[in-house]
């Protein structure tokens, strides 16, 4: 008996380690748990005491710095995890502008893959965020010549991102320090943090009995995926057997169809009751003006695929489409909000900032 426990152990792989970079945040969370869900030792970077305390219930192991250019945090990090070098490094940090963070960011992964040589450790494999607004807009449902995004697309995204988009690429520059991929997720949902949060708040403040209008159009594309779904496919390029395929590669990460607005605003009626259901239309034609933080919203089309992802690692979606789950979904969100989640209040803040920015992201 003892024996064969031995035996068993002897043949499972080392447990490997990965730092998570914005592990408070929204995708940063989800993808830690999900490491931490596959057997890796995890350490999770947050801003915020305060962020630690989850992380810690989620069995990761809190790392309280910011990436600035101080990065001395990191440097006692490093001497903590002298005997385990870091094979994996995930960044989810997002600040805008873009151009300064990213210059902090590199500087934090040079010091983990010197710490690899050192030990005579593999190059780490960085995963990097941005995500498929990187893109731009596709056509609308329905539309001829209608054709999804591709990691082969060129790269037009708004401005307020640019920087994102074109720096998270720069990660390809150092292969002599590490290897690489840029990953793109399309919107996220699920719990509290995800932007479709933003609808749930604005109907709750002006729902009626009647009949609602929103900003957009019901042949707009909203293509979307669970962030649990999302931070599974960060594992599984970690895991890929062959290391040559994810490296100097992007990915694109989305659900196995897209939505339709017209799809989401059908759940929305029936979920919220609303018996004269709601209606996109342009902007100017919006009855409550409390609506039309939703443009940038419902007014983004995008449809994007994600067979690059699929057809290498085998990862596929799981969790329902956001109309299919809706009920589910907003009292997730609901139950995140009442407690004062912090995914929420950062949603509510940077929606009062588009508000103050008269923001028109997307077509109506």
């Amino acid at each position: 008996m003892s024996y064969a426990r031995a035996t068993i152990a002897e043949a499972r792989p080392p447990k490997k380690t990965v730092l998570v970079t914005g592990a408070g945040g929204y995708i940063g969370f989800a993808v830690s748990r999900a490491f931490a869900r596959a057997g890796w030792r995890v350490y999770g970077l947050v801003r915020r005491v305060e962020a630690a305390k989850a992380l810690l219930i989620e069995e990761v192991t809190p790392v309280v710095g910011a990436i600035s250019a101080d990065l001395a945090f990191v440097d006692e990090l490093l001497v903590q995890a002298s005997t385990l070098p870091f094979e994996l490094v995930v960044s989810c940090t997002e600040q805008i502008p873009f151009d300064e963070h990213w210059e902090h960011i590199l500087s934090l992964i040079k010091k983990v893959a010197h710490h690899a040589q050192q030990h005579d450790a593999a190059k780490p494999l960085v995963l990097m965020s941005s995500g498929c607004k990187d893109y731009g807009m596709t056509g609308r449902h329905g539309e001829d010549g209608l054709a999804p995004h591709t990691e082969e697309s060129p790269l037009e995204s708004v401005e307020i991102i640019r920087g994102r988009t074109f720096c998270t690429l720069k990660v390809f520059e150092h292969p002599d320090l590490f290897d690489a991929a840029v990953v793109r997720p399309t919107p996220l949902y699920g719990y509290g943090g995800s932007y479709y949060g933003v609808i749930f708040e604005a109907l709750r403040a002006s729902v009626s009995v009647g009949s609602v209008t929103v900003p957009g159009h019901p042949d707009n594309i909203y293509h979307g995926c669970h962030v649990d779904d999302c931070a599974d496919a960060y594992v599984a390029l970690a895991e890929h057997p062959v290391r040559e395929q994810v490296n100097g590669e992007c990915f694109n990460i989305s659900g196995h169809r897209y939505e339709t607005v017209s799809d989401i605003l059908a759940a929305l009626s029936a979920d919220f009751g609303i018996q004269g259901g709601i209606t996109a239309v342009p902007l100017a034609e919006v009855k409550n003006p409390e609506l039309h933080v939703l443009q940038p919203v419902l007014g983004y089309t995008q449809w994007v695929d994600s067979t690059k992802i699929r057809k290498l690692t085998g990862w596929t979606d799981r969790k329902p489409l956001f109309s299919e789950n809706l009920h589910v979904y907003r009292r997730a969100y609901d139950a995140a909000a009442k407690v004062g989640d912090a995914g929420v209040l950062r949603i509510r803040d940077r929606v009062a900032g588009w508000v103050a920015s008269g923001a028109k992201i997307g077509k109506a």
